[in-house]
């Protein structure tokens, strides 16, 4: 295909939206194939974007739904024989965009036949367990979900140059972390590392000078 490879998934749109389907097919496929290898600055695109509107073009042509969900076996299948992360998350985001709980399923059978994998592939699926309230299953794994607020803060650390609406967006995605992190450890009935963990955000955030952020976290 012509062009650099935003321009690809442009043209994905624009067939998809003139109706013609099989070639906006092509361009999807072509988009996650070749994305990061020309610029990983797309990965969220191609994870998000790319793989929501191929599924919704499933609605349209039969055979884009079937594409999508044979890459799904196929991500998986590479996971499990090279155990590369990329190929796991490419399952997760395949999953999402279809909308199917085949996820769930998948590390359930990890976190009872091969432990060690479940906890590497924990941190890739971790927000679908918990909002499938799967509490058995994120019992395990809590420590490697409590590391996932002071990533953030660190990310934030290293880069203090960012616009104000990055900052804005930033700190959605902050308390979402936390009270997700709250909620999870209540049900998984973690009250000690429930309540050092509250005092640590709020410390962190007075620190961090998002002080009114400690009125959005919920007390359980």
């Amino acid at each position: 295909m012509s062009g650099n490879i935003w321009d690809v998934f442009i043209q994905a749109r624009e067939s998809a939206k003139s109706e013609k389907y099989p070639e906006a097919l092509a361009q999807y496929e072509y988009f996650f194939d070749h994305a990061l290898a020309e610029d990983v600055s797309l990965s969220g695109v191609r994870a998000s974007y790319c793989l929501s509107e191929w599924a919704a073009l499933g609605e349209k042509l039969p055979e884009a739904k079937i594409h999508l969900e044979v890459r799904r076996g196929k991500a998986l299948s590479l996971f499990e024989e090279t155990k590369s992360l990329d190929y796991f998350r490419d399952y997760v985001s395949i999953c999402r965009a279809l909308d199917c709980d085949d996820v769930i399923s998948t590390f359930e059978r990890y976190s009872q036949a091969d432990k060690p994998l479940a906890a590497m592939v924990f941190s890739s699926l971790d927000e679908l367990l918990i909002d499938a309230e799967r509490w058995d299953l994120c019992k395990p794994y809590v420590e490697r979900w409590l590391n996932k607020y002071d990533l953030l803060v660190r990310a934030l650390d290293t880069d203090m140059t960012l616009s104000k609406s990055i900052i804005e967006v930033f700190k959605e995605n902050l308390i979402t972390v936390v009270n997700r992190t709250l909620v999870m450890l209540h049900q998984c009935e973690e009250g000690d590392k429930k309540s050092a963990f509250f005092n640590h955000v709020s410390n962190s955030l007075d620190e961090l000078g998002f002080s009114e952020l400690k009125a959005k976290m919920v007390v359980l």
